[in-house]
């Protein structure tokens, strides 16, 4: 209900099952809801649906178990931690609830993701804008697949580990920036193994990458895919775990590796060192 803990109308409490003193949720949720520190930690026993113009708030220093639940999102997601209390999802499969009469808006901030995933490539239906800031996401299943968000897209200061790349697809008047991220060890997922791809970029958007570190050198870590005719991607003023522009040039896909893509990746100039606004990723490691 508003203000409290249920998942709203259609999803009672239920019970916790394995988790032992969780609060259960699962529903939707009709009300604007606060999942609060002191009813911590949080079980999925089913999907949730955040309705339209409603927020969900989820405290700092809450965890959530979503035990492979879908957490979907026509409304607008809070989820603001601070540097000494982290909220914690684990399992949870982030999506939107698809384009309506109002964008969906998903906020996260200091937060440690495991697993589950973040808008996968069969969750995000193109409304609204993710922003996820000073993060540490790990192990993900799916790739983050950012195709025609309604409003800009900010990736900042994020620790991604172990999980597959960022997929941008931009057609509308919505940028998506990515900056300040530290990438190790990305996996492969849907159609390849890199930490960030554009598939489209047309019109007034665009994806700008900056100041990220790539710090796995023996993978390609941005990439323009083959057959994708108006794929576009500037990768200039970033780490490459290296300065040796050979091995740089291995962690680019481009039309260097394949005439069908759409065309290079611009590179240079490059940082020798990472930012020092990009978070060390080796506490995390």
């Amino acid at each position: 209900g508003s203000g409290g803990d249920s998942a709203g109308s259609g999803g009672g409490a239920g019970t916790a099952g394995p988790c032992t003193g969780c609060t259960a949720v699962s529903g939707i949720i009709s009300a604007d809801t606060t999942w609060s520190l002191a009813n911590s930690p949080y079980t999925m026993t089913g999907e949730v649906q955040l309705a339209g113009g409603k927020t969900l708030t989820i405290e700092p220093g809450v965890q959530v178990f979503g035990n492979n639940q879908k957490l979907a999102t026509w409304g607008a997601l809070s989820a603001i931690g601070t540097p000494d209390s982290r909220i914690e999802l684990d399992d949870v499969i982030l999506a939107t609830g698809g384009v309506g009469s109002e964008p969906t808006e998903t906020t996260i901030q200091y937060a440690l993701i495991n697993r589950g995933s973040i808008w996968g490539v069969h969750t995000f239906l193109g409304a609204g804008g993710l922003i996820l800031r000073d993060s540490v996401v790990r192990d993900l299943i799916d790739q983050i697949y950012l195709q025609n968000p309604q409003a800009d897209c900010h990736l900042d200061r994020n620790v991604f580990i172990r999980s597959p790349g960022i997929v941008t697809y931009d057609n509308d008047s919505a940028s998506i920036y990515v900056t300040n991220n530290s990438f190790s060890a990305w996996t492969a997922a849907g159609d390849g193994l890199f930490a960030i791809e554009n598939l489209l970029s047309v019109g007034p958007s665009q994806t700008v990458l900056m100041n990220n570190s790539f710090l796995t050198t023996t993978q390609v870590a941005v990439r323009l895919p083959p057959l994708y005719a108006n794929a576009n991607l500037s990768a200039t003023n970033n780490y490459w775990g290296t300065t040796d522009l050979a091995t740089i040039n291995a962690m680019i896909y481009d039309q260097n590796d394949d005439l069908s893509t759409a065309g290079v990746i611009p590179y240079l100039p490059i940082l020798d060192a990472p930012d020092p606004a990009t978070p060390d990723p080796q506490p995390w490691l």
